[in-house]
Parts: C-alpha cells; sequence; structure tokens
C-alpha cells in the first residue's frame, strides 16, 4: 500500500485538497486536527471513501444518515476549531454506530453494555473523540477481539505494547493525550504490526526510513512530551507526503516536521482527568 498525507490550516482549503485522493480511489483512513493543523491519510487499499464535518452535532448526525442510506460506514469522527469531522468508507459486510453523551460515566457505561454481547455479537471500539462538552464514540460489528492499554509515561506504553502483542493482538493505533499514552490493538490476522518509538527527530527520521527499506508501511504517527511513536504493519508499500497540494519527496520525516504535523504542543481533544474504559 502507498500512505499519502495532506495538511492544511484551513478547513475549506483541506477538504479541496483530500478530493483528489478520493478521485484518485485512496481510501481516507484518518483525519487529526492537531496544534491548529488539519491531517488527512490516504492509503490506497480499494476502498472508497468520502468524509463530511458540521460545526454541530445534529448537523453532522443528519450527514451519517445520508451516509448510511449511501452505501457508506462511519469509520472516524475527529473534533477541532468548533468543527465535527467525520469519515466514512464504503461498506461491505460491517456495520458501523456511535454514541455521545456530555457525561462520562454514562459515556463509558454506554459503552460498556454495547460490547457485553460478546465475541461477534457485541460492538467493538473503533475511535472515541472529545469535544465541545462532548463525549463521542465511533463502533464496528466487524472485528474479532479488540483491547486497549492506558500508559502514563513512554516506558509504560513501550512495555504495555510489547505485553499485549505478546498475547497475540496487533498494535493498530496510539494516541497522545497530555498525560499519558492510549493503545489501541485488535486480534492478530493477517497483517504484521510493528511500532518505533523516537526521542529525537534525527533518530524518527531513521526509524521510518529503516521500516519503510525493509517493507513496512506506515499505519500511524503520534508526537507528545518529545516523542515520536510511529506504527506500521506489513504491508508492502512506499509512503508519500502531500502537504497543501503540492508534491514533495519521499522523507517523509523531514516534511512532517517542517509542516508541524508533529511538533510540540499538538493536543488532541482527550479529557485528560479520564482515560476511555
Amino acid at each position: 500500500m502507498t500512505t499519502t498525507f495532506t495538511t492544511s490550516d484551513n478547513l475549506e482549503e483541506f477538504a479541496e485538497q483530500l478530493q483528489p485522493g478520493i478521485d484518485a480511489d485512496l481510501t481516507l483512513q484518518d483525519v487529526e486536527y492537531a496544534d491548529g493543523l488539519w491531517i488527512g491519510t490516504f492509503r490506497d487499499d480499494g476502498l472508497s471513501s468520502t468524509w463530511n464535518y458540521n460545526d454541530d452535532l445534529e448537523g453532522l448526525e443528519l450527514q451519517i444518515e445520508e451516509r448510511w442510506e449511501q452505501g457508506y460506514e462511519l469509520t472516524d469522527v475527529e473534533y477541532g476549531d468548533g468543527t465535527w469531522f467525520a469519515t466514512f468508507e464504503e461498506g461491505f459486510s460491517s456495520d458501523s454506530s456511535y454514541i455521545y453523551n456530555s457525561d462520562f460515566d454514562t459515556f463509558t457505561g454506554r459503552i460498556d453494555e454495547l460490547a457485553d454481547g460478546g465475541l461477534y455479537r457485541g460492538q467493538d471500539l473503533i475511535d472515541v473523540e472529545y469535544g465541545d462538552g462532548i463525549w463521542f464514540a465511533t463502533f464496528t460489528d466487524e472485528l474479532d477481539s479488540s483491547t486497549y492499554a492506558v500508559s502514563p509515561d513512554v516506558d509504560s506504553l513501550s512495555a504495555d505494547i510489547d505485553s499485549i502483542q505478546e498475547q497475540d493482538y496487533d498494535i493498530v493505533d496510539v494516541e497522545y493525550t497530555d498525560d499519558g499514552w492510549t493503545s489501541v490493538f485488535y486480534e492478530a490476522i493477517a497483517i504484521d504490526t510493528t511500532y518505533t518509538i523516537s526521542t529525537t527527530q534525527e533518530e524518527f527520521e531513521q526509524d521510518i526510513t529503516e521500516k519503510l527499506d525493509q517493507g513496512y508501511d506506515v499505519m500511524d504517527l503520534e508526537y507528545g512530551d518529545g516523542v515520536w511513536v510511529t506504527v506500521f504493519d506489513g504491508t508492502l508499500g512506499s509512503t508519500d507526503t502531500n502537504s497543501d497540494s503540492t508534491d514533495s519527496n519521499s522523507n517523509i520525516a523531514t516534511d512532517m516536521v517542517i509542516d508541524n504535523m508533529i511538533l510540540e504542543n499538538s493536543h488532541y481533544a482527550f479529557d485528560p482527568d479520564h482515560w476511555m474504559i
């Protein structure tokens, strides 16, 4: 697969930049808002995707309903700068759903209820977002099993990832939430995931270059507290960066640092006083 990034500090411009990737049949895998910058990640995996954004949840819910009627499933919701941004993929065998609540305990209680169906019956949490006093969760019924870890520091993060992967889970996502790290895992299937933790920009660039040379593809990037965490999968591919709709060379690390995608003070919309489930 090929991973392509596009970035902008202007939402309307960012949405315009997404369209060429959609037209080229790339899959919009993830949208993040970090430190004033919108970041979109495309993957060349053959799935049709689209997006919507709205400045209130009622409007977003109407857009989600319209996308469901068109055969798309909700995969990710991001909040930034007063805007809710939803990402969708063409639905095949899975059904997406979501909940939101302004009360944290009610929110997590509902998540537990939805997961109580057990293997193949419950809803699997795939995304959590916090914005404007609202907790928002996205679910799918496609996964066999998933788990998570909450780590107070990067040393604990590394130990937690290694421990859970030894239990036959693959790391797929890492989030920094000011006071710690949250990592998400799915039951190991056909892909082989790995990760790197880099404490300097130079080390970060070296780690990415090494993994790309080994045939890995970038799955997830996160920066926090002076540390870069990169998650890779074992699908053969290359990684390119597209910033502000202009071509760039393949040095993703240098390009991202220049574009301020993962510089210090990048804060994601999670409540640091509460850890998800």
